[in-house]
């Protein structure tokens, strides 16, 4: 006979079983052959049917000569509704087939969507309009024509190193999909053996990830052991505590700024490199770890140090202040200038610390590597330390000077200046005017007056007074790093420029798609020019996605500080803007003896403590 035919179910048996009777014929009048192999799936996805073909070497008992104990059985086996159509496409290289799975066929328009939803062309209507009038399960439709219903292709990219594998599935065009199994069998025939996946196949099968690169399987980095390395003895990284005395005047002869040692002193001590951990690669090899890299202690003596006879040890030749220069330990005299710094003494520029005991005059500059420390006044000069300042008098930049300290800074006053801190930032009695910048402001003696100009830092700031009674403009901004605020206005900026991108790319892809619709197919190029526009679309949605994550950790970083703190003991005049952190609040009435901080998205306002 030329008939044949192909079913369907989960277990071969029964499905033997149900076709047998379906057809009316026994195991002695058919031949049989199993076209694909069932499976379980993995991790309860990809579960697949096994499929037989059936050739009939006897007549097919028709519908009408089956017997009704056949119906009965049938009816038992099959447990369902006879009345409900369920209609199916098989493909195979014999052939595109329609397949019922239910007494009820249904009705043209039924076939009709069946074979739109498949994709299939060049459809034998003949042959359908004799499926539905017959009693057949299934009929052949149409050729198998594989350059019109193309498999999708699964393709594994293996990085040099073998510590990653990604996966690839272009999307079926009419063909097969990819499978479960068929994946894992890839990656079994590539040798991959570690660190796979198990979501990964997943993502394509279910979710129907086409032309999209997915990890799927990840090595193990080997950790590097820890280098050779100093230890150090000494303290190299003092903040200083400027001691307040009863009458609330702060005590600069005890402030503790300089780290000095002794000749023969011990300051640092070598420690060998270790061991590393393993690593292991996605075929399995295991990689080893290297040891740590040895340093050369010699690289890091410096000036008045020497290496002990062991070479294990760095030690001071002589008494004075110790610090690092690039790498190397130094010990440093400090240098004092008896009067002020003028044309009888010039700029300076020191590797250690300084100590002024008049003032710095206009035009003048003073570079430490240390501290500098002045006895009386700073005019419009410049001043840089690597360690700390200290001016007994004030700082009168005239909107001309420049203050900066690595360390902290502490002054009597600070008028028309530009002076900043990356730690704390003490002055005895007055800010006006200036623009300075620390971790934490403190302005306490005195009038404990801060008015005019911006003033910020990290963490917190404390005056008596803030503004003046003249509504001078006055800005306090606190808890905010000014590169993390400039990169949420830029990251905002480049989002909006993305978006529109996406919008000109949806607006031609719906043009394309509803011609699609239309047409049932589109023609080659177009067909590309759109498959070109979803993986755009989704590359430019991945950057959006990965910028608005940044944006999100920026906010988040400035949300989950706990910093951010304004202390007025006695009063806020108007005129005076305060920013910490997210919040922002402009001052129109007095406000007195208060703590301002940001609490739940807002500025809130306290007693002073």
């Amino acid at each position: 006979m030329s008939d044949f035919y192909i079913y369907e179910g989960p277990d071969l048996d029964e499905l033997i079983e149900k076709s047998l009777l379906k057809l009316g014929l026994n195991e002695n009048d058919v031949e049989m052959e199993i076209l694909k192999e069932g499976s379980e799936g993995f991790l309860g996805f990809g579960k697949k049917n096994y499929k037989i073909k059936i050739i009939p070497l006897v007549s097919v008992t028709s519908k009408k000569e089956k017997t009704e104990n056949i119906e009965d059985v049938l009816e038992n086996i099959e447990k369902k509704n006879t009345d409900k159509v369920v209609l199916s496409i098989d493909k195979s290289k014999d052939g595109i087939f329609l397949v019922s799975h239910s007494e009820k066929k249904g009705e043209l328009d039924d076939v009709q969507k069946v074979i739109e939803e498949n994709g299939i062309v060049n459809v034998d209507y003949e042959a359908v309009k004799e499926f539905l009038e017959s009693d057949k399960p299934q009929v052949k439709i149409a050729e198998y024509d594989p350059d019109i219903y193309v498999d999708s292709e699964i393709t594994i990219e293996i990085s040099d190193d073998n510590m990653q594998a990604f996966i690839t599935a272009t999307e079926p065009q009419g063909g097969s999909a990819p499978t479960v199994k068929g994946i894992l069998e890839l990656i079994a025939k590539e040798n991959i053996v570690f660190g796979i996946i198990e979501h990964a196949p997943n993502e394509i099968v279910k979710d129907l990830k086409y032309n999209e690169k997915i990890l799927i399987a990840k090595g193990i980095e080997p950790q590097k052991g820890k280098n050779g390395r100093l230890e150090f003895k000494i303290n190299l990284a003092k903040n200083i505590k400027p001691q307040l005395l009863e009458d609330g005047s702060v005590d600069f002869k005890h402030l503790d700024i300089i780290t000095n040692v002794v000749k023969g002193e011990v300051l640092a001590e070598y420690k060998m490199p270790e061991k590393g951990k393993n690593g292991k690669d996605i075929l399995g090899n295991v990689i080893e770890s290297e040891v740590g890299e040895d340093i050369s202690i010699e690289g890091f003596v410096g000036k008045n140090v020497e290496l002990s006879e062991d070479g294990q040890k760095i030690t001071s030749l002589l008494d004075g202040q110790v610090m690092k220069e690039g790498e190397k330990l130094t010990v440093t005299p400090v240098y004092i200038i008896e009067g002020d710094v003028d044309l009888k003494v010039g700029n300076i520029d020191f590797i250690g610390s300084v100590i002024i005991k008049g003032s710095v005059l206009d035009g003048f500059y003073v570079k430490a590597k240390g501290n500098i420390e002045i006895e009386k006044t700073v005019g419009a000069c410049d001043l840089e330390a690597t360690g700390d300042i200290i001016v007994k008098g004030g700082i009168m930049g005239k909107d001309a000077g420049k203050v900066k300290a690595n360390g902290s800074i502490i002054a009597k006053f600070i008028e028309n200046s530009n002076v900043s801190c990356n730690k704390e930032l003490v002055v005895s009695r007055a800010v006006m005017h200036s623009n300075i910048k620390g971790e934490r402001i403190k302005v306490m003696d005195g009038k404990g007056l801060i008015v005019g100009g911006v003033i910020r830092a990290q963490e917190l700031i404390e005056c008596k007074t803030l503004g003046s009674h003249l509504a001078t403009k006055t800005s306090v901004i606190i808890g905010i790093r000014e590169e993390i605020m400039k990169r949420i206005d830029d990251i905002d900026v480049e989002v909006n420029r993305v978006y529109d991108d996406i919008d000109k790319i949806n607006e031609a892809s719906e043009v394309l798609e509803n011609l699609k619709k239309r047409l049932k197919t589109l023609p080659d190029d177009k067909q590309d020019k759109l498959s070109k526009y979803i993986v755009l679309r989704g590359q430019l949605e991945k950057k959006v996605e990965n910028l608005l994550i940044e944006r999100d950790n920026l906010e988040e970083e400035i949300e989950g500080s706990q910093s951010g703190k304004l202390k007025v003991k006695e009063k806020i005049f108007p005129g005076v803007t305060i920013t910490i952190r997210k919040g922002v609040m402009q001052v129109k009435d007095e406000i007195k003896f208060a703590t301002i901080l940001y609490e739940d998205g807002y500025l809130k306002i306290n007693p002073y403590s």
